[in-house]
């Protein structure tokens, strides 16, 4: 898969929209992420060539203020692009490049300048930007934990974790998650997010192993739970059984009557997580 990514490659180093042809922000971190993780085992090919390529053109097109709007989707600026940041900072650490890593700061200070007191970021969404899905809201958080962890900055963590307690608390109390939440962060939309559960157990699981002395991991092991119950296992249809729908239920907006391959690659990490953890506790 890293060798048919890599010839799929632009000439301006970006990795394109599935038109083979347009240049795509979140789609390069994507990729980019794939890449690292294949460079940095020794037993794999190694992707320096095309990591640098990307990056460069990452770099090139970033706004003054930090966010990318050229390349984005609806060319619009996204917190979540924090998750192309991280990738960006991954590969500076890889190549020692520190001008991409001070690119991944610049991206990661302007998203800080979105976050309200609260936690919630604004024009974190794909489309609607008054509602965030539960997926771009985990997206621009994870982005600030790992950067931050990187980097050892108490402040990007504290971002996301202003972020990701509030879902905490709300899950202690309600023991379900919204699809959607508003700048209060009241739910809007009743169907669940399941790739954003997803993502969410995985920080979780990750935040319970710096801040062990708060609930991340039991949480991150009940959401699990939760969704191994959507795991579809009972149908012989070959794009269905194996996957993870985008919503539950199926018609919910987000991904309708999907089963889209980002929330069974979610589902996977997570689970892989809790493997990790139950055979080390």
């Amino acid at each position: 898969m890293g060798e048919w990514l890599a010839s799929l490659q632009l000439e301006n180093g970006a990795f394109p929209a599935l038109d083979l042809r347009t240049p795509v922000v979140f789609d390069t971190g994507q990729i980019l992420h794939g890449l690292i993780d294949l460079t940095e085992d020794p037993s794999c090919f190694r992707y320096e060539s095309s990591i640098e390529r990307a990056c460069l053109w990452l770099i090139d097109i970033q706004d003054g203020s930090g966010a990318w709007t050229k390349g984005a989707y609806l060319n619009t600026a996204h917190v979540y692009s924090t998750r192309v940041a991280w990738a960006l900072f991954r590969a500076g650490r890889l190549l020692g490049e520190t001008r991409f890593e001070k690119a991944a700061v610049r991206n990661l200070d302007w998203a800080a300048t979105q976050q309200q007191p609260n936690g919630w970021f604004r024009n974190n969404s794909l489309k609607d930007q008054r509602r965030p899905i539960l997926h771009t809201i985990v997206y621009a958080a994870r982005g600030f934990f790992e950067i931050g962890g990187l980097l050892d900055h108490d402040g990007y963590r504290d971002a996301a974790r202003r972020s990701m307690d509030v879902l905490l608390e709300k899950w202690k109390k309600e023991k379900r998650l919204y699809g959607a939440y508003d700048a209060d962060w009241r739910g809007v939309v009743r169907a669940r997010c399941l790739v954003g559960e997803a993502q969410l157990a995985g920080l979780w699981f990750r935040m319970g192993k710096l801040w062990p002395d708060q609930p991340y991991i039991d949480a991150a092991l009940e959401v699990n739970h939760r969704l191994k119950q959507t795991h579809n296992l009972s149908t012989d249809h070959p794009g269905i059984r194996g996957g993870i729908a985008g919503s539950a239920p199926l018609y919910g907006r987000y991904c309708f009557f999907k089963y889209p391959n980002w929330a069974c690659k979610f589902f996977l990490d997570t689970m892989l997580q809790e493997r990790i953890w139950e055979t080390k506790s």
